[in-house]
C-alpha cells in the first residue's frame, strides 16, 4: 500500500517487490454482514492501550465498506525477515505454558516473557478464543537471535450463536480452556518466575484497556447492539 498525502491511497499486489513509496501490508476484507474490520480495529487499539506490541494498523474504506489493514512484521523494504510460528517451532504446543516455555527456551529474557504473559491475559480477558499455535510467532535476525514477533489476529472470536463448549480457548491456562481466573494466570506467572507484582500490574493494565471497549467500539462504528452483547462477556473479568 502507498499512503498519499494529497492523493488517494494506492493498493497493489504484494506477490512481488513493492514499488518505491509502498509498504508491504496485509489487507483483511470485511466479512459479509459482520463488522469484522471494525472489531479488529477496536481490539488493535485496546491491545496497544495495554502495551502489547503490534504493527501499525488501520481501517481503510472502499465503496463505503471498511476493511482492516495491518503492516507486515516480516518485511523491511523488500527484504524478508525469517519468521516462524509457535506451531512450527513447537508442534505439540497447546497451552500458554507451552508458549512461555518456548520464550524461555529461545532465551528471550524477562521483558519478552512478561510480554507473552500480557498477550495471554489479553486473550483471556478480551475473549479472543482463537488463540492457537499459528497465532503466535517469532523472528530471527541475521545474527541468529530470536525475538517475539508483534502480536496479530487479536479480535473478539466468540461465536455468539454457538454452544458454550464451542467457544473454549484453543490454548489452556493452568489446564483450563474456559472460566479462566486471575488466579489461574497468576499460577502460570509463578511457574515461569514472573514477579507477582509485575503479573498483577499486567492483568490490571489489560482490564483497564478492555473497560474502554464500548467507547473504542463506538468510535470505530461497531453497531450498538453488538457492542452491548460483546461487552456483557467482559463484565465479570473487568470488575
Amino acid at each position: 500500500i502507498k499512503k498519499g498525502m494529497n492523493e488517494p491511497d494506492v493498493i497493489c499486489s504484494g506477490q512481488g517487490d513493492a514499488p518505491e513509496g509502498f509498504r508491504h501490508a496485509i489487507l483483511k476484507f470485511q466479512e459479509h454482514d459482520y463488522p469484522s474490520a471494525e472489531l479488529e480495529m477496536t481490539y488493535y487499539e485496546m491491545a496497544k492501550a495495554c502495551g502489547i506490541q503490534m504493527m501499525d494498523s488501520e481501517m481503510i474504506q472502499c465503496e463505503g465498506v471498511n476493511h482492516f489493514l495491518t503492516y507486515r512484521f516480516d518485511r523491511v523494504g523488500n527484504g524478508k525477515l525469517f519468521s516462524q510460528t509457535l506451531m512450527a517451532l513447537y508442534p505439540s504446543a497447546d497451552s500458554y505454558e507451552s508458549y512461555l516455555y518456548a520464550v524461555k527456551k529461545l532465551r528471550l529474557g524477562y521483558p519478552d516473557l512478561l510480554e507473552a504473559f500480557r498477550r495471554m491475559a489479553f486473550n483471556v480477558i478480551a475473549h479472543n478464543v482463537d488463540d492457537h499455535a499459528k497465532n503466535f510467532s517469532f523472528l530471527m535476525d541475521h545474527k541468529g537471535r530470536w525475538s517475539l514477533a508483534p502480536a496479530y489476529d487479536l479480535t473478539f472470536s466468540v461465536d455468539l450463536e454457538a454452544l458454550p463448549f464451542e467457544n473454549y480457548h484453543a490454548f489452556s491456562v493452568n489446564s483450563k480452556v474456559s472460566d479462566i481466573t486471575d488466579e489461574d494466570m497468576l499460577e502460570v506467572a509463578q511457574q515461569f518466575d514472573l514477579k507477582k507484582g509485575d503479573a498483577l500490574r499486567t492483568i490490571d493494565e489489560v482490564k483497564n484497556a478492555v473497560r474502554q471497549f464500548p467507547i473504542i467500539a463506538k468510535k470505530n462504528e461497531v453497531p450498538e447492539e453488538l457492542i452491548g452483547e460483546i461487552a456483557s462477556y467482559f463484565e465479570p473479568e473487568v470488575e
